[in-house]
């Protein structure tokens, strides 16, 4: 249920930060803990299924007494455990769960906060491989020469090629002032190298604004990640524009990953009318409607969108498609309808569980499918996106439908 702990939409792009890495679930699946006492399983009640999970469970148990007992190294029984608890999650076959152990949680949590260390990476499954999405400006990431587009194939050795994002981010994690090795495959992809990066504390630029210098009177906002607090640097960046003249807006959610759900909701309030903004749907089918509770802009809005926009991006912009707030812009969104909490277990522990899914404020599903814009404006290959109010052919474009909508000619 979503008031379980709190919501999250998003993260299929995933800076890589601080934490502790724990065993990979991928050898979960081999390796079992005592968990009859600690999970808290009751095996008791009538009936033939009863009595099945109970073998299952012996089973379970007589496998870890065969790895503490036969396995050529000794095995930390907590090791174990963990392994065993990876696998659970595993079994769901949904990318987006997790179990995460209490270093990897209040390590999620910090990332909600906008602060944290690491090596300052986005990345994304990209044809089956983890893909960097983008170094951050000024991150060790950055400095050490990685690129969009580089394919990650192993960690400190570790063929990570199977692996999910979040396994691989949970790899990459460490201290500020520790060291990972990445091997990286570059386009065209026929060899690969070793790239060396220090991790150090970053800090994620979570928003920028200005009016573009080359357009008069349009306004511009990116928004790079959903995080606690983006609805009210949005709307406090909104105020100071009108100030300064603004009477069209640029709204970039390219390459936004997703994040908090109650922020997509709220960023979206400040641009649609009250009404629907998204529906979430739950296991048993119930469907609850998240409103737009603000005042919208009443400005001509074009919003920029593209394959790396994803999740709570994509609220945002199906909900200023379906309610005619503003014109979609760029290429086809990613496609991530589904919701996952953060629920919490004994000893500080956590799932990050897929817990419903969504609609756009229209009704449909956009899971495996993407939101199409209004206007298709591929970008050409290797051309980066226009930051900081620059121009790029996205950007133009916006700028061309905001202009016919104000009644300016091109310049």
């Amino acid at each position: 249920m979503l008031e379980r702990r709190r919501a999250l939409v998003g993260a299929l792009l995933i800076a890589v930060f601080a934490g502790t890495a724990g065993f990979a679930a991928g050898q979960a699946r081999f390796v079992a803990g005592p968990l009859l006492a600690r999970l808290g399983v009751s095996l008791s009640g009538p009936g033939a299924a009863a009595q099945g999970l109970a073998a299952e469970w012996r089973v379970l148990e007589e496998a870890r007494r065969k790895v503490l007992e036969n396995y050529v190294d000794p095995v930390p029984e907590k090791d174990l455990l963990t392994g065993a608890l990876r696998g659970l999650v595993e079994a769901t076959g949904d990318r987006y769960s997790l179990y995460l152990t209490p270093e990897e949680y209040r390590s999620y949590l910090r990332h909600f906060e906008g602060s944290f260390a690491g090596i300052g990476i986005q990345v994304e499954l990209k044809d089956d491989y983890i893909t960097v999405v983008r170094p951050l400006r000024g991150t060790p990431g950055e400095k050490a020469g990685l690129r969009t587009g580089d394919r990650i194939m192993a960690v400190d050795g570790r063929d990570v090629t199977r692996m999910s994002i979040d396994e691989v981010v949970n790899l990459i994690r460490g201290p500020a002032g520790t060291r990972v090795r990445l091997t990286i495959s570059r386009w065209p992809y026929r060899e690969q190298f070793d790239v060396d990066v220090e991790r150090a504390r970053i800090e994620v630029p979570q928003m920028e604004g200005t009016m573009l210098s080359w357009a008069p009177g349009v306004g511009y906002i990116r928004i790079e990640e959903f995080n606690t607090g983006i609805a009210g640097r949005v709307a406090e960046k909104l105020g100071e524009l009108r100030r300064q003249g603004m009477r069209a807006l640029v709204l970039d959610l390219r390459q936004n990953p997703g994040g908090l759900l109650g922020e997509a909701v709220d960023v979206a309030s400040l641009f649609v009318p009250r009404g629907p903004v998204a529906y979430v749907v739950s296991r048993d089918g119930r469907k609850e409607t998240l409103y737009a509770k603000g005042s919208p802009l009443g400005l001509p809005l074009a919003v920029l969108v593209d394959g790396g926009s994803a999740s709570a991006s994509e609220i945002v912009a199906g909900a200023i498609k379906d309610r005619s707030a503003g014109t979609l812009v760029g290429t086809r969104t990613f496609g991530k309808g589904s919701v996952q909490s953060f629920i919490d277990l004994q000893g500080g522990a956590a799932l990050k569980l897929t817990t419903a899914r969504y609609l756009t404020a229209g009704g449909h599903m956009i899971h495996g499918r993407g939101i199409e814009p209004d206007v298709l404006v591929p970008m050409p290959e290797g051309q980066a996106i226009a930051r900081d109010g620059g121009r790029d052919p996205q950007v133009e474009k916006a700028v061309e439908v905001l202009r016919q909508r104000m009644g300016q000619k091109n310049t």
